[in-house]
């Protein structure tokens, strides 16, 4: 038998450690969307897991702090997906949009209006963070996004893009609240597309040549 160096052994110490992690967070997000974060005990995770509550408790000191690592990979992963979108030359300016818009939809099924519901009130410090992280990467984003759409000629040159994302942001807070969408009863992604189509297509210049008509949106139902 071949000896490991302690480097490699640290490696494959550490591939192995990264690999049970992503294990219980992958879990714990599946029966947090399917049944609700209040509801999800911790044993009923190590079970579904089949692992027990020392090695569980080795890499979450307790549900809450569990809760916040399944949303901050899922929300790195998004937003690595989008920005993988955004900057894909290959797509031009709507190509791009549309894509992205498809994406997020694709990525908020309908059981995620209640999932929001109850870490809002049962995890409230975890909501305030992900609201911050909102907050924080949105402007960014969609004012490297206006920019790339003005140089373009697509986004209008008149367009007061702090005003504006300081609109887009202020919408998204108020319309993807969980109490919001269940008193609209629309779902987050057709939520999602009516935010952006309506902001996104009135400050298009729809006389650029990149511009094309966009496809006819669905007409929204509500649950």
């Amino acid at each position: 038998m071949q000896l490991r160096k302690p480097k490699e052994m640290n490696e494959v110490k550490g591939t192995e450690e990264n690999k049970t992690k992503k294990r219980i967070l992958d879990k714990a997000g599946e029966l947090f969307l399917a049944y609700g974060y209040s509801r999800v005990t911790m044993d009923e995770i190590c079970r579904s897991l089949v692992m027990s509550r020392k090695t569980m408790y080795k890499y979450f000191s307790n549900k809450e702090d569990l809760l916040r690592e399944v949303i901050l990979n899922r929300s790195q992963c998004k937003s690595a997906a989008i920005d993988t979108i955004l900057g894909d030359d290959g797509l031009d300016f709507m190509q791009r949009f549309r894509r992205m818009i498809e994406y997020i939809s694709k990525e908020s099924p309908r059981e995620s209006i209640h999932f929001m519901q109850d870490v809002k009130t049962n995890a409230p410090n975890v909501w305030r963070e992900l609201v911050e992280m909102r907050n924080r990467d949105i402007p960014i984003r969609m004012g490297n996004f206006i920019k790339d759409g003005m140089k373009r000629g697509i986004v209008k040159k008149d367009i007061k893009t702090d005003i504006f994302i300081r609109m887009h942001l202020a919408v998204v807070n108020e319309l993807m609240n969980p109490e919001t969408l269940l008193e609209l009863g629309y779902n987050i992604a057709d939520m999602i597309q009516e935010i952006d189509s309506v902001l996104f297509f009135g400050i298009m210049d729809q006389n650029a040549e990149e511009f094309q008509k966009p496809t006819p949106k669905k007409k929204l139902v509500k649950k």
